[in-house]
């Protein structure tokens, strides 16, 4: 919030673990402190702390406290906190207008060959034949098996994300249109990404902007931009399921495009956005110097 300006908007601690299973992070991919690879982020001070309150109890604060309808929820991690939110607030499902969550796959996955990291959460590759099934899909299947829920509920797999990607074009756009310090954060922190997207996953055009997919659809829909109007986006709903067994494809999202499975209420699968470019007026020079 400090790197943004934001110190005003507070922060709240979510739950430290998964459902049922213990956790494990990614070190792997994004580095030791979660945000590797610049030295740009400003220096934390005594007051950048967090609120002390419950991050569940915070959210559902904050979505009651605003008129029914109109609320989008973002999903960019593990489902744990969201799951124990309309586990312990039900109510709140007709107050949200939608719920978006990164994660899933239709296809292929990224920390197993069908399951993806924030549906599986979270083992990094070398621990996979060390640790046997240490996830959350769990947390996942309550939100898929909700009915209520469901219908309003769009997945962001790694199909559409994987069509995303911070190219060098990109990047060269972003810090010539406008050079700041903000800027170079961000392109310090997309280069420490590609990096290590290109050695595990052999990406070399550049990584996905996996979470920003998601907040960008959640805004489309915000403001009344549904699938495929003005061709912004497209989603197509399905009866999806999550594997929570033990076995080879704990943490798939098994997605049902031919209508085969009967059962609970069909989800949005996102699979196509369109990708704006970078231009010299968005405002995006934040960082506090």
């Amino acid at each position: 919030m400090r790197a943004l300006n934001k110190t005003d908007i507070s922060v709240h601690a979510g739950q430290a673990r998964p459902l049922t299973r213990q956790h494990f992070g990614a070190k792997n991919i994004h580095g030791e402190s979660g945000l590797d690879g610049t030295d740009l982020l400003p220096k934390l001070r005594p007051e950048d702390k967090t609120s002390g309150k419950k991050g569940v109890l915070a959210m559902a604060e904050g979505i009651l406290a605003q008129p029914k309808g109109e609320t989008m929820l973002v999903a960019t991690g593990s489902m744990t906190n969201v799951a124990i939110l309309i586990s312990l607030f039900p109510e709140i499902i007709d107050w949200l207008k939608g719920v978006v969550i990164m994660g899933g796959a239709v296809a292929v996955g990224n920390v197993t060959p069908v399951a993806e990291f924030n549906i599986w959460v979270s083992i990094p590759r070398i621990y996979i034949q060390l640790i046997k099934f240490q996830s959350d899909p769990e947390a996942a299947e309550v939100l898929f098996s909700t009915p209520v829920l469901a219908e309003k509920l769009i997945m962001v797999p790694l199909d559409l994300t994987h069509s995303a990607l911070l190219t060098e074009a990109i990047e060269e756009r972003i810090l010539t249109s406008n050079p700041s310090k903000f800027r170079q954060m961000w392109v310090d922190l997309g280069r420490y990404f590609a990096e290590r997207y290109a050695n595990v996953f052999g990406f070399t055009l550049g990584p996905p902007i996996h979470d920003v997919c998601a907040v960008h659809i959640a805004g489309l829909v915000g403001r009344g931009v549904q699938s495929e109007k003005d061709g912004r986006w497209y989603g197509k709903k399905m009866i999806c399921h999550v594997e929570t067994g033990d076995g080879r494809t704990r943490g798939q999202t098994v997605c049902d495009l031919w209508n085969y499975i009967e059962g609970h209420g069909k989800i949005t699968v996102a699979s196509d956005i369109e990708v704006c470019p970078i231009t010299p007026e968005m405002n995006v020079d934040y960082l506090v110097e």
